[in-house]
């Protein structure tokens, strides 16, 4: 058997190296989005070379759907540059366990990436409870609409704290 040490989604932190996704080494912060502000989202895998060439500073986001699908999920990665604009747009379903499946899902996409490409996954929340799975979940960033902003809160920001979420129980960090 071959011991290979390339970083895999899943392993542990003295195999994966110390730089990994979707392990909470910091708080994510919440993203307000204003009514003007607009998201530049790629609902098709051939339309993202066009969009990476207009777009200059605001970030891209990948619709999970597309990732998720396996034919455009192998178009995506052979056809895969590096670009740190580039994130995976997640919204929330209903259910806590279907977000953590999606989000678990999306990281063994992101493994089959060239070596140490990161592609942070960024969860659209509406309520606290969204909130409180998308941490769970282990997002790598959070996005709500302005309208939302009783999600910040200090009372919300005090429920997190108490719920330990926030806290790592990785003794590396």
């Amino acid at each position: 058997m071959k011991e290979t040490y390339e970083p895999i989604a899943g392993n542990p932190p003295y195999q994966r190296g110390y730089h990994p996704m979707g392990y909470l080494q910091q708080m994510p912060s919440l993203r307000l989005i204003g009514a003007n502000e607009k998201l530049i989202v790629v609902e098709s895998i051939t339309m993202l070379p066009e969009v990476l060439q207009v777009s200059d500073v605001q970030p891209i986001y990948i619709a999970a759907e597309l990732l998720l699908n396996e034919s455009s999920k192998e178009v995506f990665i052979s056809t895969f540059t590096p670009d740190e604009r580039l994130r995976i747009l997640v919204t929330c379903p209903e259910n806590s366990f279907d977000l953590i499946e999606k989000l678990r899902a999306l990281r063994g996409v992101s493994s089959l990436l060239p070596t140490n490409v990161k592609l942070p996954i960024c969860c659209y929340i509406h309520s606290f409870t969204e909130y409180l799975y998308a941490l769970i979940a282990q997002t790598d960033e959070l996005i709500a609409d302005e309208s939302e902003q009783h999600l910040t809160t200090p009372e919300n920001r005090l429920l997190l704290a108490n719920t330990l979420v926030c806290n790592t129980i990785d003794p590396f960090y």
